[in-house]
């Protein structure tokens, strides 16, 4: 049997070289993506995270961790995946794998290519 899936919001930052860091762009695009879905973030049961190559070009591994560090005292399940030129699309897989188990989830897919 399947469940009927849909995406309610959308959020993205701008593109180009920005002074910003990965919890600041991940936050801001979690945020325009709620804000759009009209969804508050305490009713998100489960966060998605893809990304390429935040070890090698940001020293951070633990993207995961990172996200938790944004939601204080929340409890939730935060699955990050590592990725190549698919983030956004693999957190978007992720929650439709997570239909039977997740209602309201959200995905962040994103590379930072600059070297930390």
């Amino acid at each position: 049997m399947g469940h009927d899936s849909y995406i309610t919001g959308v959020g993205r930052t701008k593109f180009g070289e920005l002074a910003k860091g990965i919890p600041e762009l991940s936050m801001e695009a979690m945020i325009k993506a709620l804000e759009d879905s009209e969804t508050p973030i305490e009713d998100i049961e489960a966060i998605f995270v893809a990304n390429f190559c935040a070890g090698p070009f940001q020293n951070q591994l633990h993207l995961n961790s990172l996200i938790s560090s944004l939601l204080p005292g929340s409890s939730i399940p935060i699955i990050r995946v590592e990725t190549a030129c698919a983030a956004a699309g693999s957190a978007a897989y992720l929650g439709g794998l997570s239909l039977g188990r997740f209602s309201r989830k959200t995905g962040v897919g994103f590379y930072c290519y600059k070297k930390k």
